[in-house]
């Protein structure tokens, strides 16, 4: 029976080809195993995002569990693992549970959330550093960190210090020049890390957990301040050095120049001018800042990203992508909540970028830079700055997009003068400085260093103020970012053309903003402020005068230009009237009170769900978000479903319960000694 096909035979066929398929990938990963412990800060990093995801803290059980797997990993490699499915199922299990367990241990090794007073209190603290910060308003201020905090008012007098340090900002007229080591006396108002603006949101309760930090502070009087001696800690050794760096280059460099310069050099960032950061972050320069409030640790990498592009432009290796997976892996180990942060995945993905980009095109490069014809040779030689604009450039727009919710058009015009001059000539000025500091010299290197900055900064103003430089789009949820990071690693870790795979995760990384559904109504943690999703516009109240954390956040996440909810407006699909505002949706409508007056007559007629900033009440048989909701729950977003109705998130459901998400209202651990044994 010519040309008939039995069932055994398809089977046999799909076997046959499944058996190459394997055989094929198998000797693929045999020739990129050289390249398998690149990988390993990829999947420790994988290990830390699952664990912050996750909306439930795993027990001491759990713990133990992932220790014995990690053992167990390790043990099965040495004895048994000379298999490639050994190699590679023991290293992914072995790396990914050691990095979520490493996160756990970092997480409960910190100490809880202290109860802060509500009320103005006086207290006193030693300084650990202090770096001076400029306003929005564009006054100067000092931020100075406290230790051992003491509150001198109420039933806190007398209790032992803070576990925490708490970061008291100086009011702007105060004659206090804080150094470490001294001690403050001032009466503030404290508040706790705040909430997230909106379920999903940034987590700066989080990001304070990890650094240690209490809660925030804000001087009501002139501090009184007591010079102490010079501290004798390693951590405090070097937040005094670099707090006397930054007084001496900014010494050296007035205004805008020594500012940057003491941010690339020492981090501190804190005087930049916010239109400065703007500008750089309009024009796509903002890489260049991204070591703001990290430690020194994260300046030496940008230092080491520099001489990357240095190195790598003049034909050299002198950062390999092995160092990269080096310093990479000993950043997750020393604080694995960075994974989460915008400096390191932004310094990353420059660097990882710019050494896979430069390493796949040297060939092309240095035949065209020996080739017999002139024209060739400068060519090649231009390509250079220009390849370093478009691979650091595109490898931090999905970061951008992130984080900012942003999209610089401009980033290769922008890129492809700053990045070559801030790799060939401010930092290596800035390292010289470094060297001409003990006898008192650094201003000879520190002045050419200025020229260099302030080209730059001409240079993000103008493509800054460029038509179209900043464009809103809806920001990547977490799980792009990490479709994204996962597309990025597998095209520069890997090698040969099966690298190219790595393009798809990254193009639809990409999409993804547009392929969820936005939030129509977004209400802060604090019952405030409501955000109404009208059309192409984010309508926020009440009142003209919106809080810019929570404001900039809500821009972030929609991509969306903002306005104010208008006091009389009957279009559709928003109306508002007295104090309410309803949000029109296919299965029913979305009742906004805005003030205590409550639901007017004929308000509930086809409402399915009704947010009150004022108090509980609503409306008949219809579910009700009220302000006690908020005060429990935390920020609120409602999305319409598929089914056509409405979903309400709020942040408690979406975080869960985790060691740094605080009891409703803020409330910590009370401050108080352990009671005395009978």
């Amino acid at each position: 029976m010519t040309g008939v096909v039995l069932p055994g035979q398809n089977i046999d066929r799909i076997r046959a080809g499944l058996s190459r398929m394997c055989v094929g990938v198998g000797a693929w990963l045999w020739g990129q195993h050289a390249r398998f412990v690149l990988w390993l800060p990829v999947l420790l990093a994988a290990g830390m995002a699952l664990y912050f995801t996750l909306s439930w803290e795993p027990s001491i059980i759990w713990a133990w569990g992932a220790a014995t797997v990690v053992a167990g990993c390790v043990t099965v490699r040495l004895v048994w693992g000379t298999g490639l499915p050994m190699r590679i199922g023991c290293g992914v299990m072995g790396a990914c549970t050691a990095g979520a367990l490493l996160a756990w241990v970092q997480a409960h090794h910190m100490p809880p959330f202290p109860d802060l007073p509500r009320r103005a209190v006086h207290l006193t603290g030693r300084v650990l550093d202090a770096d001076a910060q400029v306003q929005r308003d564009g006054t100067p201020a000092w931020r100075v960190r406290l230790a051992d905090v003491r509150f001198l008012d109420g039933i806190n007098t007398g209790m032992p210090p803070l576990h925490r340090v708490l970061v008291l900002r100086l009011r702007p007229d105060d004659v206090c020049v804080p150094a470490p080591g001294d001690t403050l006396l001032a009466r503030v108002m404290l508040s706790p890390p705040a909430f997230p603006a909106l379920p999903g949101g940034y987590d700066a309760q989080r990001r304070a957990w990890f650094d240690g930090r209490a809660g925030n502070a804000r001087a009501l009087d002139e501090v009184t301040c007591r010079h102490g001696h010079a501290p004798s800690g390693l951590s405090a050794r070097i937040a005094s050095l670099r707090q006397t760096m930054a007084v001496r280059i900014r010494a050296a460099l007035p205004g805008v120049r020594g500012d940057i310069a003491a941010t690339v050099l020492v981090g501190a960032d804190g005087a930049i001018a916010p239109g400065v950061r703007d500008a750089f972050a309009d024009a796509g320069l903002a890489h260049l800042l991204a070591v703001a409030g990290l430690h020194l640790a994260i300046v030496m990498g940008l230092v080491m990203a520099g001489l990357a592009v240095v190195a790598l432009m003049v034909g050299r290796r002198v950062v390999s992508m092995r160092a990269l997976a080096v310093a990479v892996t000993a950043l997750l180990c020393l604080n694995a909540e960075n994974v989460a942060e915008l400096p390191l995945q932004m310094s990353v993905a420059a660097v990882m970028a710019l050494i896979a980009g430069f390493d796949a095109l040297r060939p092309y490069l240095s035949a065209w830079e020996h080739d017999v014809a002139w024209w060739r040779r400068i060519g090649g030689r231009l390509a250079h700055p220009l390849l370093a604009s478009v691979l650091a450039g595109s490898a931090c727009i999905p970061v951008g997009m992130a984080h900012f919710g942003t999209v610089q058009p401009w980033f290769v015009l922008a890129n492809l003068l700053a990045v070559p001059l801030m790799s060939v000539w401010i930092m290596p000025w800035g390292l010289l400085s470094f060297v001409l500091m003990p006898p008192g010299w650094e201003k000879l290197a520190l002045v050419p260093m200025g020229w260099g900055i302030g080209l730059v900064a001409w240079l993000a103003r103008q493509v800054a103020c460029l038509p179209v430089a900043r464009i809103g789009v809806p920001a990547i949820g977490n799980g792009g970012l990490a479709l994204f990071f996962a597309g990025l690693c597998w095209l520069c870790l890997w090698g040969g053309r099966g690298r190219l795979l790595g393009a798809v995760p990254v193009a639809l990384a990409l999409l993804s903003p547009w392929w969820g559904t936005q939030p129509v109504v977004m209400v802060s943690p604090d019952a405030r402020m409501a955000g109404v999703v009208s059309g192409h516009v984010l309508l926020t109240g009440p009142g003209g005068h919106p809080d810019p954390f929570i404001l900039r956040e809500w821009q972030r996440v929609t991509g969306l230009e903002a306005s104010v909810l208008p006091d009389d407006a009957g279009q559709r699909p928003l109306s508002c009237r007295d104090g309410a505002c309803r949000v029109r949706e296919r299965d029913g409508d979305i009742l906004l009170l805005l003030s205590a007056r409550g639901p007017g007559r004929g308000s509930c007629r086809d409402a399915r769900m009704v947010v009150n900033l004022s108090g509980q009440g609503g409306c008949p048989g219809v579910l009700v978000i009220g302000r006690f909701d908020m005060w429990r729950n935390g920020a609120y977003a409602l999305y319409p479903d598929r089914a056509g109705g409405i979903r309400a998130l709020s942040d408690r459901q979406e975080r869960g319960a985790r060691p740094w998400v605080m009891r409703p209202g803020g409330a910590g651990v009370p401050d108080l000694p352990m009671a005395q044994a009978e």
